[in-house]
Protein backbone atom coordinates (compact mmCIF):
# COMPACT_ATOMS: atom_id res chain seq x y z
CA UNK A 1 0.00 0.00 0.00
CA UNK A 2 1.11 3.21 -0.97
CA UNK A 3 1.64 5.63 1.97
CA UNK A 4 0.80 9.02 1.88
CA UNK A 5 2.31 12.13 2.64
CA UNK A 6 0.68 15.00 4.83
CA UNK A 7 0.75 18.18 4.86
CA UNK A 8 -0.89 21.47 5.41
CA UNK A 9 -2.09 24.17 2.39
CA UNK A 10 -3.43 27.43 3.14
CA UNK A 11 -7.28 28.01 1.97
CA UNK A 12 -7.90 31.16 -0.27
CA UNK A 13 -10.10 32.43 3.44
CA UNK A 14 -6.73 31.45 5.66
CA UNK A 15 -7.76 28.24 7.20
CA UNK A 16 -5.32 25.47 7.47
CA UNK A 17 -6.20 22.37 5.48
CA UNK A 18 -5.21 18.88 6.23
CA UNK A 19 -3.87 16.87 2.76
CA UNK A 20 -2.82 14.53 2.04
CA UNK A 21 -0.68 12.79 -1.00
CA UNK A 22 0.24 9.99 -2.81
CA UNK A 23 2.60 9.72 -5.05
CA UNK A 24 3.03 6.91 -7.72
CA UNK A 25 6.62 5.40 -8.51
CA UNK A 26 5.58 5.90 -11.82
CA UNK A 27 3.44 8.78 -12.94
CA UNK A 28 0.85 8.12 -15.46
CA UNK A 29 0.54 12.30 -15.65
CA UNK A 30 -2.99 11.93 -14.06
CA UNK A 31 -4.15 13.61 -10.77
CA UNK A 32 -7.38 12.29 -8.92
CA UNK A 33 -8.42 14.83 -6.23
CA UNK A 34 -10.74 12.75 -4.05
CA UNK A 35 -13.64 15.02 -1.87
CA UNK A 36 -15.10 13.32 0.60
CA UNK A 37 -18.90 13.11 1.73
CA UNK A 38 -20.04 15.17 4.86
CA UNK A 39 -17.97 13.91 7.73
CA UNK A 40 -16.17 11.59 6.65
CA UNK A 41 -12.62 11.69 7.35
CA UNK A 42 -9.80 11.55 4.28
CA UNK A 43 -8.42 8.00 5.99
CA UNK A 44 -11.41 6.37 4.70
CA UNK A 45 -10.25 6.72 1.45
CA UNK A 46 -6.72 6.18 1.72
CA UNK A 47 -6.84 2.15 0.29
CA UNK A 48 -8.77 3.44 -2.17
CA UNK A 49 -6.45 6.59 -3.05
CA UNK A 50 -3.40 3.59 -2.88
CA UNK A 51 -4.87 1.46 -5.18
CA UNK A 52 -5.11 4.67 -7.65
CA UNK A 53 -0.95 6.00 -6.89
CA UNK A 54 0.02 2.02 -7.47
CA UNK A 55 -1.97 2.66 -10.81
CA UNK A 56 0.14 5.66 -11.47
CA UNK A 57 -2.10 8.57 -10.13
CA UNK A 58 -1.22 10.79 -8.05
CA UNK A 59 -3.91 11.38 -5.58
CA UNK A 60 -5.47 13.72 -3.27
CA UNK A 61 -7.42 13.87 -0.20
CA UNK A 62 -8.18 15.82 2.51
CA UNK A 63 -10.22 16.69 5.86
CA UNK A 64 -13.05 19.75 5.03
CA UNK A 65 -12.38 23.25 7.57
CA UNK A 66 -13.69 22.30 10.90
CA UNK A 67 -12.82 18.26 10.93
CA UNK A 68 -10.12 15.64 11.13
CA UNK A 69 -6.90 17.06 10.53
CA UNK A 70 -8.32 20.75 9.56
CA UNK A 71 -9.61 20.96 13.19
CA UNK A 72 -7.31 21.16 15.85
CA UNK A 73 -9.98 20.63 18.91
CA UNK A 74 -13.21 21.38 19.97
CA UNK A 75 -12.74 24.76 20.90
CA UNK A 76 -11.70 25.67 17.21
CA UNK A 77 -14.81 24.11 16.39
CA UNK A 78 -17.18 25.89 18.45
CA UNK A 79 -15.54 29.27 16.65
CA UNK A 80 -15.32 27.85 12.95
CA UNK A 81 -17.65 30.43 10.98
CA UNK A 82 -16.96 28.58 7.73
CA UNK A 83 -20.30 27.14 5.84
CA UNK A 84 -21.07 24.00 3.47
CA UNK A 85 -20.68 26.59 0.35
CA UNK A 86 -16.87 27.67 1.46
CA UNK A 87 -16.03 23.73 1.75
CA UNK A 88 -16.34 23.83 -2.00
CA UNK A 89 -15.29 27.50 -2.72
CA UNK A 90 -12.68 27.37 -0.21
CA UNK A 91 -11.49 24.02 0.56
CA UNK A 92 -12.33 21.97 -2.50
CA UNK A 93 -10.65 24.82 -4.56
CA UNK A 94 -7.87 24.94 -2.24
CA UNK A 95 -6.65 21.50 -3.37
CA UNK A 96 -7.61 22.02 -6.91
CA UNK A 97 -5.45 24.73 -7.05
CA UNK A 98 -2.53 22.92 -5.01
CA UNK A 99 -2.40 19.87 -7.44
CA UNK A 100 -2.78 22.11 -10.45
CA UNK A 101 0.69 24.25 -9.07
CA UNK A 102 2.10 20.86 -8.13
CA UNK A 103 1.60 19.39 -11.17
CA UNK A 104 0.21 21.53 -14.28
CA UNK A 105 0.47 19.05 -17.00
CA UNK A 106 -1.79 16.50 -15.15
CA UNK A 107 -5.22 15.39 -16.71
CA UNK A 108 -7.40 16.52 -13.35
CA UNK A 109 -9.78 13.87 -12.24
CA UNK A 110 -12.17 14.58 -8.99
CA UNK A 111 -14.05 11.54 -7.74
CA UNK A 112 -16.89 12.96 -5.05
CA UNK A 113 -18.37 11.12 -2.30
CA UNK A 114 -21.76 12.52 -1.54
CA UNK A 115 -21.51 16.50 -0.46
CA UNK A 116 -18.55 16.25 -2.32
CA UNK A 117 -20.74 16.28 -5.65
CA UNK A 118 -23.05 18.71 -4.39
CA UNK A 119 -20.23 21.09 -3.32
CA UNK A 120 -18.34 21.00 -6.73
CA UNK A 121 -21.15 23.77 -7.91
CA UNK A 122 -19.36 26.53 -5.74
CA UNK A 123 -15.84 25.87 -6.65
CA UNK A 124 -14.22 28.53 -8.61
CA UNK A 125 -11.26 26.72 -9.87
CA UNK A 126 -14.00 24.44 -12.23
CA UNK A 127 -12.30 25.14 -15.40
CA UNK A 128 -9.00 23.14 -14.37
CA UNK A 129 -10.73 19.89 -13.83
CA UNK A 130 -10.61 17.60 -16.93
CA UNK A 131 -13.00 14.51 -15.35
CA UNK A 132 -16.12 14.60 -12.60
CA UNK A 133 -17.13 11.25 -11.47
CA UNK A 134 -20.16 11.55 -8.24
CA UNK A 135 -20.45 8.83 -5.81
CA UNK A 136 -24.07 8.87 -3.88
CA UNK A 137 -23.90 12.68 -4.18
CA UNK A 138 -28.00 12.49 -3.35
CA UNK A 139 -30.28 14.52 -1.93
CA UNK A 140 -30.78 14.28 2.02
CA UNK A 141 -34.50 15.97 1.79
CA UNK A 142 -36.17 13.66 4.61
CA UNK A 143 -39.47 13.20 1.97
CA UNK A 144 -37.26 11.84 -0.89
CA UNK A 145 -36.73 8.77 1.74
CA UNK A 146 -39.28 6.13 2.39
CA UNK A 147 -40.19 4.22 5.99
CA UNK A 148 -38.38 3.75 8.94
CA UNK A 149 -35.51 5.89 6.94
CA UNK A 150 -37.80 9.08 6.23
CA UNK A 151 -38.83 8.97 10.20
CA UNK A 152 -35.20 9.01 10.74
CA UNK A 153 -34.25 12.08 8.24
CA UNK A 154 -37.00 13.91 9.83
CA UNK A 155 -35.36 13.54 13.08
CA UNK A 156 -31.77 14.48 12.08
CA UNK A 157 -32.71 17.18 10.65
CA UNK A 158 -36.01 18.97 12.85
CA UNK A 159 -34.57 17.42 15.70
CA UNK A 160 -30.90 16.29 16.19
CA UNK A 161 -29.49 19.08 14.55
CA UNK A 162 -31.40 22.24 16.13
CA UNK A 163 -31.20 20.88 19.50
CA UNK A 164 -28.03 19.92 19.70
CA UNK A 165 -25.90 22.61 17.64
CA UNK A 166 -26.75 25.62 19.76
CA UNK A 167 -26.54 23.52 23.04
CA UNK A 168 -22.91 22.56 22.15
CA UNK A 169 -21.90 25.34 19.34
CA UNK A 170 -21.50 22.75 16.80
CA UNK A 171 -23.38 19.92 15.62
CA UNK A 172 -21.92 16.96 18.12
CA UNK A 173 -21.97 14.05 15.57
CA UNK A 174 -19.67 11.96 17.26
CA UNK A 175 -21.97 11.78 20.27
CA UNK A 176 -24.33 10.34 18.36
CA UNK A 177 -21.89 7.18 17.19
CA UNK A 178 -22.67 9.03 13.06
CA UNK A 179 -19.68 10.25 12.02
CA UNK A 180 -17.08 13.92 12.43
CA UNK A 181 -18.60 16.76 14.29
CA UNK A 182 -19.65 19.26 12.35
CA UNK A 183 -18.90 23.04 12.31
CA UNK A 184 -22.28 24.78 12.97
CA UNK A 185 -22.70 26.95 10.00
CA UNK A 186 -22.39 24.35 7.77
CA UNK A 187 -24.20 21.85 9.30
CA UNK A 188 -27.43 24.95 9.69
CA UNK A 189 -26.93 25.28 5.54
Amino acid sequence: MTKPIGLDITTPLGHRLGLSVFKPKSSNNKSIIISSATGVLQHFYFKFASHFSELGYTVYTCDYSGIGQSNPNTTHLKQNTINLKDWGENDQTAVISYAKVKNPNHKLIVITHSIGGQILAFNKHMANIDAIITVASQSGYWKFWKGYDRFKMFAFWYVLIPSLTPLFGYFPVKKIKLFENLPKHMVYQ
